[in-house]
């Protein structure tokens, strides 16, 4: 395990260095282009409680986030109350909140939610720029456990918020971990971090919400707190709460308790105003959930966009494509990185016929969640014609939508046989 958490920070330090250098890397008159700031408030709570009662919890528990008046909010356990009544209570509660995420079992309907963990949002506010639930496994895009005795398939939902006024970007990452055993839980934290970590090196301020099932000082806790640029908001907070945050099924003391509940903060990339531990307990002495929500407030200056094209050139130089199967139907192809690719945050790959008709579009993400970045990424063209030409151009991109010079590819499918 230790020898992961080594890799890990070689990892991380390694992506702080090339948005450093992809920040150094432009020339003259094209100075960094600023992100706008702002407050962000963000909550994250487990919604799950063994005391059900959900018809009576759902709109009290709604109406006490409500009261924090949340940017974003990271939820888990939305599936195991009485077959995913949560999301309803959400979406009736906070109708101009999106949802994002998919459930354990990958279904984007609410009614298949188990053990989702969706991230709520204020759409009246900002745009959701773009989300993926990944498996917290060895192949973090499949459905999938991280061990072969987990209890079931765990997942990690991320999304990218922009203030449609200020234009402010953030990311928000939420995840539930394995409670039953504690190598899988590291495990998951060590995936989660790299994360975390990978949208703070790139310049893009984040909050890594979860039920992360471990406690506040433990071996797996360390693995987030010592990343290099993450923090518990709890010690760097101007205003700031000491008490725990699981509460199980009664109103025991929780002063002498350390919080299992997280939302580590990008340190150097904020201004955290306040951390504090929401009691889920309603006026009248209902118990709402069985752990306490976790707020943070935070200020958020103006950052260098490292992602705008005026941090450096957005180019494809210096990759190369190698084909890995060609047949009537079927055009699949891997590409190297480029030899600097920190700017790039993913790569949307068009296809085109002979008349440049656009015909498909896939998008291969730069965000690396295994310990060695990979040098070369793939992907796949399905249902083509058989013996008909076609040309696929392959962008790099950046988080705001800007696009450098294509590598264009041209080839012909085999006729059908």
């Amino acid at each position: 395990m230790f020898n992961r958490r080594a890799v890990s920070l070689i990892i991380s330090l390694a992506w702080v260095m090339l948005a450093f250098f992809s920040l150094r890397s432009a020339g003259p008159g094209t100075a960094a282009e600023m992100l706008p700031g702002g407050e962000v408030r963000v909550i994250s709570v487990n919604v799950c409680c063994e005391q059900q009662q959900i018809d009576e919890r759902g709109p009290k528990l709604i109406d006490l986030l409500k009261s924090y008046s949340p940017d974003s909010i990271g939820t888990q356990e939305n599936g195991m109350d009485s077959s995913g009544k949560w999301p309803y209570y959400f979406e009736t509660g906070l109708p101009n909140y999106g949802r994002v995420g998919l459930s354990a079992l990958g279904h984007l309907e609410r009614s298949n939610g188990y053990m989702a963990n969706y991230i709520y949002y204020n759409s009246d506010i900002y745009d959701c720029l773009d989300w993926q639930t990944l498996w917290m496994s060895p192949v973090t895009g499949m459905i999938a456990s991280s061990f072969e005795d987990s209890s079931y398939p765990r997942t990690v939902t991320w999304c990218l918020l922009r203030n449609r006024e200020t234009g402010l970007v953030y990311a928000h990452v939420n995840c539930h971990l394995a409670y039953d055993n504690t190598e899988e839980a590291e495990y998951q934290m060590a995936i989660v971090a790299n994360l975390a970590e990978q949208f703070a090196a790139a310049g893009i301020p984040v909050f890594s919400t979860g039920d992360y099932n471990m406690s506040e000082g433990s071996r797996g806790y360390y693995i987030m707190e010592n990343k290099p640029l993450m923090a518990d908001p709890k010690y760097i907070a101007d205003i700031s709460a000491d008490e725990g945050t699981w509460r199980g099924w009664s109103y025991r003391d929780r002063s002498g308790q350390k919080p299992i509940d997280f939302c580590f903060v990008s340190e150097k990339l904020m201004h955290v105003r306040e951390y504090s531990v929401i009691d889920t307990i309603s006026p009248d002495g209902q118990i709402l959930t069985d752990h306490c929500a976790v707020f943070v407030k935070a200020e958020i200056g103006a950052v260098p966009d490292t992602f705008s094209g005026g941090c450096g050139i957005i180019s494809m130089e210096g990759s190369t494509v190698s084909e890995l199967k060609r047949s009537a139907y079927v055009y699949d192809f891997e590409f190297t990185r480029p030899l600097s690719f920190g700017n790039i945050y993913f790569y949307r790959a068009e296809l085109r016929d002979s008349s440049d008709r656009l015909v498909d579009t896939r998008k291969i993400y730069t965000l690396n969640l295994d310990e060695n970045i990979p040098e070369t990424r793939t992907c796949t063209f399905t249902a083509l014609d058989p013996d008909t030409g076609y040309t696929v151009r392959l962008y790099p991109c950046t988080v705001a939508g800007t696009e450098g010079q294509p590598m264009i590819i041209h080839f012909r499918t085999e006729a059908e046989r």
